[in-house]
């Protein structure tokens, strides 16, 4: 087990540091952030566990433009329960999208609210075996007209999942096809002289329920982030200029299994970016 983890470890931080490499080294002449996120996990709810718990998870996202599209990665890493230190589940996902706008030389959608049109995929992965492998492929819109630089996009995805041992270790899981929609946004705004952020996702997706194929049942997961970049207080030219203290509440129906109700998970952070 240790031997297969560690495996799984190694071959996720290389497909990361990879990808991230091709698309800074892509994305030269264009927008490219990575961002370092250390959360405080209040009341996670952990698979298997007796009861919810308190928990460290480093967040690591990184984003790149790039002529004919974009790429969006993280990582996170959490702890084991009660803030240790030791590092007990991986889960990462990848999202390049390709602008068929740029390819075909023309704006697909000819709409003042639409921006570029993208073929858009995703892998994700983790070392747990609860967790499934997918793989998503589809459409995704930007959307235009936010102040301050914010933006926004729509995804609408077909979701393969592989559950791997899940199928033998619960055999009611199976590995299926279904759909997901996912929004992003993210949206400057000022309050007085402190510079905010309201960040985050919605996804929403359809499971097949556990008691039998034939029946399906929808998982919502959002994590919306309110930000305040420390430049605010501190001003530019030193390390915390680069930095953001905030709150993230992951909000979730249906996340862990199909009984599983509504779910409201605060978070405090502390992020560097780079």
């Amino acid at each position: 087990m240790f031997q297969t983890q560690r495996t799984f470890w190694m071959m996720a931080l290389v497909v990361f540091l990879i990808t991230g490499y091709t698309t800074v080294a892509l994305s030269d002449d264009f927008f490219k952030k990575t961002e370092f996120q250390l959360h405080a996990d209040f009341n996670r709810m952990t698979p298997f566990a007796a009861e919810d718990n308190d928990i460290w998870t480093l967040t690591i996202e990184h984003f790149s433009e790039w002529k004919y599209g974009d790429t969006f990665l993280f990582m996170d890493i959490e702890s084991l329960p009660n803030f240790k230190r030791d590092p007990d589940a991986i889960y990462f996902e990848i999202a390049p999208r390709f602008s068929l706008d740029k390819f075909l030389n023309q704006k697909l959608l000819p709409s003042p609210f639409l921006g570029e049109t993208y073929l858009a995929f995703q892998y994700n992965a983790s070392d747990k075996d609860f967790i499934p492998t997918s793989w998503l492929y589809g459409i995704s819109f930007d959307f235009l007209g936010q102040p301050n630089y914010g933006f926004a996009n729509l995804s609408l995805m077909i979701k393969d999942c592989d559950r791997k041992g899940a199928v033998e270790k619960h055999p009611p899981y199976q590995n299926d096809t279904s759909w997901q929609i996912t929004l992003v946004w993210g949206q400057p705004f000022n309050i007085g002289p402190l510079q905010m952020e309201f960040n985050g996702f919605l996804d929403y997706w359809q499971e097949n329920s556990s008691a039998t194929k034939d029946e399906t049942y929808r998982i919502l997961l959002t994590e919306p982030q309110l930000r305040l970049k420390l430049s605010s207080l501190v001003g530019k030219g030193n390390f915390l200029s680069n930095s953001v203290v905030g709150t993230e509440v992951e909000i979730s129906y249906h996340f862990f299994d199909e009984n599983d109700g509504w779910r409201v998970n605060p978070t405090l952070f502390f992020a560097v970016t780079f």
